[in-house]
């Protein structure tokens, strides 16, 4: 399943990171091979040709690659060699090796023009940031861009009537905690009420499409910290009604320390994807707590046929299962799933196919689907649960969680 990010509002790129934060020194300490962009929780691939460079203090992106990724209509007036570029109203101008650009025909001075390079056009990013408003952060430990856009502030409430187990809440929960909340109540999941969990939300998410999920996973993206802020960016994955397993987009939270408070959410924004094409091949999905992971398999799933007939069932590659544990050989033709040193299946048979093992996806499901297994410690046991979706060629293998032995 291929994906394009859909992110809005981002011709704004990496920038303020060059002087506007941080200053000059550190920026200049990133080399150009090191340096990363990350637009809305979502790195931006930049050919190998073309890699950003700094110049006088400030990094200079190339046009195209850069800004098309990033949803603006960029265009080459060649015989005036003038860079225009469009987004949501705003339109930019960028004339090769000139001290002005326009934004919205306003000239504005620059520090460093747009050059060009060995046929290539690169622009200033503090410049096209500042132009869209962009928040853009610069972090010196890991020479990395970060881009934030369409940050809906959300406005913090009044204290003086707040119940005492909403502050106590608020002083104990962590930005992370809270931006997790925030991201499962705009998504539809049920969690506890209260102002830390993001005021004013509802209005700004009114248009948020839940209604036909039916499970919300949250996948680890990125966090750092600015200030007193706190900006949480996660890659949310649902579970639609039909069972299906998706990327919904990038959900980033901004989370703020208020004295006296405790943690506020101050800010969100929603970056969707949009379905690229659809998937050619199978699936396999490992979910275990508030996450969802998708395996990109070097050998698809392949149809068991009988006869030169397709009999409806598929086998996947063993080496899937290497995701949940420990694959183990105990006879010429099966296999058992530990985890932990303990078998969680009973041996399940396997075929060869081009030299490597196969299992059958039922097999697999009902050798798995509802299995328990003692923890090691002896405090309760761990849940799994497995499920092919045939609709979408998914499989799908869930940690369910433990049950503690009181």
């Amino acid at each position: 399943m291929k994906y394009r990010k859909s992110v809005t509002g981002c011709l704004a790129a990496a920038v303020c990171f060059i002087g506007m934060v941080f200053g000059r020194t550190e920026v200049e300490a990133a080399t150009t091979a090191s340096l990363s962009i990350v637009a809305n929780g979502v790195k931006v691939n930049v050919p190998a040709d073309q890699l950003p460079f700094i110049q006088k203090g400030r990094t200079l992106v190339p046009v195209r690659s850069l800004f098309t990724e990033l949803g603006a209509e960029v265009s080459w007036d060649a015989k005036n060699r003038v860079v225009l570029a469009q987004k949501e109203g705003i339109s930019l101008r960028l004339p090769i090796g000139a001290a002005e650009a326009y934004v919205n025909n306003r000239p504005v001075s620059l520090e460093q023009p747009a050059q060009m390079v060995k046929g290539r056009t690169f622009v200033p990013l503090r410049f096209v940031s500042e132009a869209l408003g962009a928040k853009v952060f610069w972090d010196n430990h890991q020479h990395t861009v970060t881009i934030i856009d369409d940050l809906a502030s959300v406005e913090i409430p009044r204290q003086e009537k707040w119940p005492e187990a909403w502050k106590q809440g608020m002083r104990e929960q962590t930005p992370a905690g809270h931006a997790e909340l925030a991201m499962l109540w705009a998504h539809g999941v049920k969690v506890q009420t209260g102002p830390f969990l993001a005021p004013g939300l509802e209005k700004q998410l009114s248009q948020a499409e839940s209604m036909h999920v039916q499970k919300v996973w949250l996948t680890y993206v990125n966090d750092f910290s600015v200030g007193d802020a706190h900006y949480i960016s996660r890659n949310v994955t649902i579970q639609e009604q039909d069972g299906t397993i998706r990327d919904q987009g990038v959900d980033t939270v901004e989370v703020k320390l208020v004295p006296d408070v405790g943690y506020l959410v101050t800010g969100y924004a929603q970056h969707r994807n949009t379905v690229e094409e659809p998937s050619n091949g199978a699936e396999f999905w490992f979910v275990s707590g508030l996450s969802a992971k998708r395996e990109e398999l070097s050998l698809a799933a392949l149809p068991i046929l009988s006869n030169n007939q397709r009999t409806g069932r598929n086998c996947f590659p063993l080496q899937v299962l290497e995701r949940v544990g420990e694959v183990e050989k105990v006879a010429d033709s099966s296999y058992v799933l530990k985890v932990a040193g303990q078998a969680l299946t009973e041996p399940f048979p396997v075929q060869v196919i081009d030299n490597q093992p196969y299992v059958d996806v039922e097999i697999l499901v009902n050798a798995l689907n509802g299995r328990q297994m003692a923890l090691p410690d002896a405090s309760g046991t761990a849940g799994y649960r497995a499920e092919w979706i045939a609709k979408s060629h998914q499989l799908i293998i869930e940690n369910t969680g433990y049950t503690r032995i009181s």
